[in-house]
Parts: structure tokens; sequence; C-alpha cells
């Protein structure tokens, strides 16, 4: 049963068979859309005999209960939905235990903090998501991975998140969520994010996978020469990698272009070319809509592929940029698609032509606009509702915008993706590779 309206149909008719539906929930059912099912039929059964949803029957608890455990994401944020919308307190506890789950999907950790949002206050807003999230953040009873889930589901990061909730869980945090952390800064892009990044990197005390994220956000300066000439000789591969791609665009002094030019590391070389300006990618290189051929080509880039040097790509603005608009990990912004399950859903074919042609295919809700409004500049958006005279649009920052349509001046959607054209072109044939394989591992 796919269709929308025939599922409609047998749930409410399930509904009136209160007794049957709870037979069969009590039973093994292995189709997520049959378990979701069920506890939508006993919900609408209850609206319709009027049942206490305060003190609800044991049999009718213990479905809830099951489905708030639920593995499938959906059929435990039905279970959610439900809490949260008639506000059954007798099951606080349990939604709190979800909440703490370290496995649990970024969508069931908002669906439960808004929920125990509802449970505990008359009328949550932003303000108080934004709080709870924060208190969240500082529990050390808090797993870094639930931290992790807190940070990319808050609300208007770059406005709500300062670095005085940061630096905190990043001096008690291990390397790895340390160097999360240290993308994660890079990416909110405010100035007080770029100052405390530059402390990381030139500070010695910390690791170097940390140092380098880091590195990979900030543009360095003239008086960061000294430095950076010093990391070129560290034992790390990816600080010397992120020290490559930082000076990319940068006015290079003698003693930098001769230490770039005794790389001799392929991967590192390409980079040191590009900031040398110099040639930095294969003469082989097929033509951008030679899909198959490139296929070929980056089966042969020289050297082992690396899914955290395609990861770094990903992240950097200076390399792919992709963080702009996609999210992985947590990491990056939520205006274009999700791809945090990309390598379970496409080929890498698929992915390989999405990076040279990012126009071939570019799904509806997708499409982005450029808007003006009243006394401001255009921007380039895309829509997540539209309802009556009021429309919300997410931009390329990730900020949500709520907008009235008398404020809107203009709106002209735009005929192409917002990917640009070319990526490929300024990445190095070992870049190109890597992204490719770090987007299929996910």
């Amino acid at each position: 049963m796919t269709d929308a309206y025939p599922y409609r149909a047998g749930v409410r008719r399930l509904s009136r068979e209160g007794g049957l539906v709870l037979a069969l929930a009590d039973s093994p059912q292995a189709e997520m859309r049959v378990r979701c099912g069920l506890l939508l039929a006993t919900r609408l059964g209850v609206e319709r005999e009027g049942v206490d949803k305060q003190h609800l029957p044991l049999a009718i608890a213990r479905q809830i209960l099951r489905a708030l455990r639920d593995p499938d994401p959906a059929v435990a944020m039905a279970a959610l939905h439900w809490i949260s919308d008639d506000r059954l307190q007798a099951f606080a506890a349990d939604v709190k235990l979800v909440q703490m789950d370290p496995g649990v999907t970024a969508d069931v950790f908002y669906g439960a903090v808004t929920t125990l949002a509802r449970l505990e206050t008359e009328n949550p807003g932003e303000g108080d998501l934004v709080n709870r999230l924060k208190i969240l953040l500082q529990d050390e009873g808090v797993k870094e991975a639930q931290k992790k889930l807190i940070l990319s589901i808050m609300p208007d990061a770059g406005k709500n998140v300062k670095m005085a909730d940061l630096l905190p869980i990043f001096r008690k945090g291990k390397p790895v969520f340390q160097a999360w952390l240290a993308h994660y800064i890079g990416l909110l892009g405010t100035e007080e994010a770029a100052k405390t990044l530059r402390a990381l990197v030139f500070d010695e005390v910390h690791p170097a996978e940390v140092r380098a994220a880091a590195l990979l956000h900030i543009v360095p300066g003239a008086a960061d020469e000294a430095g950076l000439l010093n990391m070129l000789g560290s034992e790390s591969r990816e600080l010397k990698r992120a020290v490559a791609a930082s000076l990319q665009g940068v006015l290079l002094g003698f003693e930098e272009r001769k230490v770039l030019s005794a790389t001799t590391d392929a991967v590192l070389r390409a980079k040191a070319n590009r900031a040398m300006g110099e040639p930095y990618f294969s003469r082989e290189r097929p033509e951008l809509k030679d899909v198959d051929g490139w296929l070929s080509f980056l089966e042969k880039v020289p050297g082992k592929p690396d899914i955290e040097h395609g990861r770094e790509v990903f992240l950097s603005p200076r390399l792919g940029g992709c963080a702009v608009c996609h999210r992985v990990d947590g990491l990056g912004s939520g205006a274009g698609p999700e791809l945090t399950h990309i390598g379970a859903i496409a080929e890498v074919r698929a992915i390989v032509e999405s990076l040279l042609q990012p126009n071939a295919n570019v799904s509806p809700q997708y499409e982005s606009y450029s808007i003006t409004l009243k006394d401001a500049e255009p921007k380039v958006v895309f829509e997540l509702s539209e309802r009556g005279g009021n429309h919300q649009y997410i931009d390329l920052a990730g900020n949500i915008l709520d907008v009235k349509i008398e404020d809107l001046v203009k709106r002209e959607r735009l005929p192409v993706s917002i990917m640009p054209e070319g990526l490929v072109m300024r990445l190095t044939d070992a870049e190109v590779r890597d992204l490719v394989v770090f987007l299929a591992s996910q």
C-alpha cells in the first residue's frame, strides 16, 4: 500500500476496531507503515471514544511506548507527535530517555526536545527551545554524539550560538569532537568565530587534526607566514593539506614558495601548485559532459582514496564549499539537500554527474529564487513553505526567513542550480576523487 488515500482510509477503518488494532500491535510487524498505521488508528479511536488521554488504558500505553522505542524514526516521530499534541504527561520520562539515546537521529532528537518543551511549558517558543538546548549542551551527562545533534538543530545558530557556549565543551572534548567543533565554529561565519579559530590554529597545545580543521576556515594574513611555514614541516598530513589549501589566493613570499616547491607528496604538490598559480590538475581530464570518462579518469588518479581528505574538501569554503548549502554529520546548511545518507541512495555515477552537471537534475523542492524585500538587497533563497500571505525561505547561510507577501518587492525563480558549474575545475584531481569517495561513504 503506497498511495496516501487508501492508507488513510485503512487507518480510519481500523480505528473502529480497537481490540483488533491492539492485538495486531502486540504481534511483531515487519513493515514500518503497518506499525505507524496501527498507532495512528489507535489514536483516532481514542479521539472517537472520548478516552481520558491522561489515563490511557495499559494496552494503549504499551503501544505508545513500543512506538517511541521503535528503530524506525517515522514510527518514533508518530508517537512523539501524539504525546506532544495531547500533552500526555505520563510519557515525559520515556521521552527523556529517547532524547538521551546515543543512537537517536537528529529528527527524533529534535522531536523529543520539542515534545518535552510542550509537556513542561504552556506556550513554548523559539527562545524556550534555545535555552533548553543550551542547558543540555553544558550537561556533562550528555554524550558528545548528543551535543553534535544539539548544535546541528539549534535555531539560527549564527545568532544563538556564542563562543561562551562552545569553548567549555571544546576544552573537555576528545580530539575528534574538538575537530568537529572547529568545523562547526568555522561554518558559523561570525567575527567571533574567526577570532576563536585563529587562536586554535596557532596554538600548538591542540592536536594537529583540530588545528587543521580550524585552518580550513580562516584567511591567513602576512603575519601568519612564519607559523604556516612551520606547520608545513609537521608530520600531520591533515595539517599540511590545510596549510596548502589556506594559501590559495594568498600573495606568497619567497620562503613560502621555496617550501611549497620542495613538496614531493603528490596530493600536497597539486595543492601547492594551485597556491603558486601553477597547473594543478591533469590535462587528461575529460569534458564535463563525459560522466563515464570521468568515472574512468578518477579511478586512475595516483594515490589511495582518502575519505577524510574528501571530508575536508566538502567542509572547506576554500575548496568544495559544499557545506554552504548541504549538511553531512550535522555540519553545514539545510538550504540544499541533506547528504548525510547520500551514499545509501545514490550511485557513484549520480554523485559524479551532480558535481559535473549540477543543472542536469534539479529537484523541484530545491529550486532557488532571488527575492528582494523592502529596503533590502536581492537574496538567493529556497522556499520552505507558502501559506496564504506568509512565505518561509531559507538562505544560503541556513537562516530561516519569514516573509509577509506585502514586504516582497520581487521574486524570481532562478533557472539553474545555485551549485556552481565547473566546481571541479577549482579542485585538484585527488580532491575531486576523494570528495566523491567521501559522499559515497555516507
